[in-house]
């Protein structure tokens, strides 16, 4: 199915992505793909690519621009993630308070979260994936 994605986070003021792009089930996986294009704090545009697991409530995120980003979420779990940049490779975990994903995968994703640095104090995020039908965006 063609969908609008709008994508807000409240780690940062600038995190907020809005593109056209495809949802699907395949073999028990929720797949939904967009693509942020390029401008203002993105020149060369963004792709998201977004896995929910229905028999594990696994969700994976990926992020492809000037960096590459992976995280896994599960509810209640620590769970790990990666930033990849020209200044190298970092690794995270993560701590899934929330998870809540619509059935159909049309609907407000919410995701609230821990970012567990090496050292560092926990980084609380809100995170929320809003999908319609392309027909209704």
């Amino acid at each position: 199915m063609r969908i609008f994605v709008r994508l807000k986070s409240e780690l940062s003021e600038e995190t907020r992505s809005e593109g056209f792009g495809e949802s699907f089930f395949e073999d028990g996986l929720l797949r939904i793909s967009w693509i942020q294009p390029a401008g203002g704090s993105e020149p060369l545009g963004v792709k998201y690519a977004m896995t929910f697991d229905t028999a594990t409530g696994v969700l994976e995120v990926e992020r492809f621009s000037n960096h590459i980003s992976r995280m896994a979420f599960c509810e209640g779990v620590r769970t790990r993630g990666e930033l990849r940049t020209v200044e190298g490779c970092f690794e995270t975990e993560i701590f899934t308070h929330r998870l809540t994903i619509p059935g159909d995968g049309t609907g407000d994703t919410i995701l609230l979260y821990d970012l567990l640095t090496a050292g560092g104090e926990p980084m609380q995020n809100k995170l929320v994936i809003s999908v319609t039908a392309e027909e209704e965006a």
